[in-house]
């Protein structure tokens, strides 16, 4: 390669100028003079890198969530906002190596959930050229899940139980979730941040709902019939079926630790996958790329939990202002500003200042899937794009509830409704999908 015969001096200037951690990779794996000058001078090139890759406007919050005290105590979550949200207090980069790892870890991590939203986006119908944002689309969609990261560490879930030793963190409430922190984001900001909540918790409902169709087919492979089989029927069937004491119903979940797919659970399972979705970018990259075997235990030991959720500090939301300018604009792209979705589809969308989370009617969920708040002008305007935004606005009650709505699903218990089971295979069962402790509460 020809940057083999390059002054060592030279090499060290390109490598400080690269501002993509996959090219750096690239380079030092092809090129062994770049890996040399790399191990000689690799603070300052990953401390460049670091300063190259990320935009201005989102150093602030990568910094911030890396920084959110530990544990999350009242005074030191408000003290930490206080400074989150004055933008006169400045965050200083680490200089030393592993501070810098740091960054590069969380900025890699952050592009691995937006990657996979831009695919989730993709296949809604928004075509290839979504691969490729724009870099104010991509300052936009970093920004909503790192402030979505800071919100999740500040306000973490608190699920010990009474007989436990209690948790360091305060368990904060809607309440306080909304003043210390909804309330110092603009409208628009929140709704970037919204946007986020609601892809996660599509992503878990349909990790749920995949783990549920696993137990299903596992009932059907231990299924007995609830009447004698007759004589004549010809089938041979290798399970020992003598003794109704051997059997129970498949049913009475609730009771059981498979109760996260009872009837009862069905209509708070939303809840549920609400709390999983503010554990935070960590857990979510730690479901998605887990196997199923254990992504199935990461769900598992967070049912049936349930806390005070972004949907619940939204609804201490004041009314919107009736006197707030909404009118289209030449917009011009800048992340620091509101894109051209908000003022066509959200501001006027409800009567609250910050639009709610509708887990009942599902008013803002289509637009909110295809991150509407997200895209530059040029793609909003685009007619495959629009056509795909009116059509989600449009999209009727009946459409939204069939497709987000979990609670008029058919449970197992109503689909093996009158169906016995051996008594042994339910333990078995209860073993391989119900509720599990997390290793940190097993003694």
């Amino acid at each position: 390669m020809a940057l083999e015969y390059l002054a060592p001096e030279l090499l060290s200037i390109i490598l400080q100028s690269i501002d993509s951690p996959h090219t750096l990779h690239d380079l030092i794996s092809a090129s062994p003079a770049c890996l040399r000058v790399f191990n000689q001078t690799s603070q300052q090139i990953l401390s460049n890198l670091v300063q190259n890759t990320i935009p201005s406007i989102n150093k602030r919050h990568i910094l911030a969530l890396l920084q959110a005290p530990t544990p999350a105590t009242q005074t030191g979550v408000s003290s930490f906002l206080d400074k989150y949200f004055d933008e006169s207090f400045s965050y200083v980069f680490p200089t030393d190596r592993a501070g810098i790892v740091n960054v590069l870890k969380l900025y890699n991590r952050v592009s691995f959930l937006i990657n996979g939203y831009l695919n989730h986006v993709r296949k809604l119908g928004f075509g290839d050229s979504i691969l490729t944002p724009t870099r104010s689309e991509v300052a936009r969609l970093q920004r909503a899940f790192l402030r979505y990261g800071v919100s999740a560490c500040v306000f973490p879930a608190d699920d010990t139980l009474p007989w436990e030793d209690p948790s360091p963190n305060h368990d904060f409430s809607a309440q306080e979730q909304f003043d210390l922190f909804i309330s110092r984001l603009k409208p628009w900001e929140c709704e970037e941040i919204v946007c986020v909540e609601q892809y996660f918790s599509i992503l878990i409902g349909n990790f749920v709902d995949e783990m549920e169709e696993q137990l299903a087919d596992a009932v059907k492979n231990v299924l007995v019939c609830e009447a004698p089989m007759s004589k004549d029927d010809g089938k041979d069937d290798s399970r020992d079926t003598s003794g109704k004491d051997n059997l129970r119903r498949f049913d009475a979940l609730d009771l059981t630790s498979l109760s996260i797919f009872s009837h009862d659970y069905r209509y708070r399972i939303h809840q549920n996958i609400s709390y999983m979705a503010s554990l935070g970018l960590e857990f979510m990259c730690d479901l998605i790329r887990s196997d199923p075997e254990e992504r199935s235990k990461l769900l598992r030991s967070n049912s049936p939990n349930f806390r005070d959720s972004l949907e619940d500090a939204l609804k201490f939301s004041p009314p919107s202002d009736r006197n707030e300018d909404d009118e289209e604009s030449e917009w011009e792209n800048d992340p620091s500003c509101n894109n051209l979705g908000w003022p066509r589809f959200g501001m006027r969308s409800q009567g609250w200042l910050y639009l709610r989370i509708d887990t009942w009617g599902y008013h803002m969920l289509p637009l909110r899937e295809l991150g509407y708040v997200f895209w530059d002008s040029s793609r909003m305007n685009h007619m495959a794009v629009c056509d795909k935004l009116f059509a989600a606005q449009k999209m009727s009650s009946e459409k939204r509830k069939k497709r987000f709505d979990r609670r008029d699903k058919e449970t197992l218990e109503h689909r093996f409704k009158g169906a016995m089971i051996p008594r042994s295979e339910m333990k078995r069962l209860e073993s391989e999908f119900g509720y599990i402790k997390r290793p940190m509460e097993e003694s």
